[in-house]
């Protein structure tokens, strides 16, 4: 298989979470994402964040329903209000009740709640 295939799901963690939020803002990619504690507002300036969260809210409702962001309720690294901004009533928000920064071993619970809401690994 072509090593340069296009991935079936982007998955990205914590300043990851923040390049695929701009590729997905520049519509680079546009295809199922799972973004991990996004830390855009920890890597980015203040303003540059915020046109971050304006533009990935303004997405397509489309593109949107192809987002999942998973954040654990104890992430002491990156808030858990950063996704919750992010998400507000436009994305779906798997909040993982205890989860670190790194879920906290709490993989399975994040990857359950994911297929719940209709997206498979």
């Amino acid at each position: 298989k072509d090593a340069l295939a296009e991935p079936d799901v982007v998955v990205a963690s914590s300043w990851g979470a923040a390049v695929a939020l701009k590729l997905l803002v520049d519509r680079v990619w546009t295809g199922p994402t799972v973004l991990l504690c996004p830390g855009h507002r920890r890597l980015l300036s203040s303003q540059d964040a915020d046109a971050l969260v304006v533009a990935f809210r303004a997405l397509p409702k489309k593109t949107l329903r192809r987002v999942v962001l998973v954040h654990g309720t104890a992430d002491a690294t990156v808030p858990i209000a950063d996704s919750r901004e992010l998400a507000a009533e436009r994305a779906r928000l798997v909040e993982v009740p205890g989860g670190s920064h790194g879920l906290g071993g709490r993989w399975a619970a994040a990857r359950q709640a994911c297929v719940r809401v209709g997206h498979k690994f």
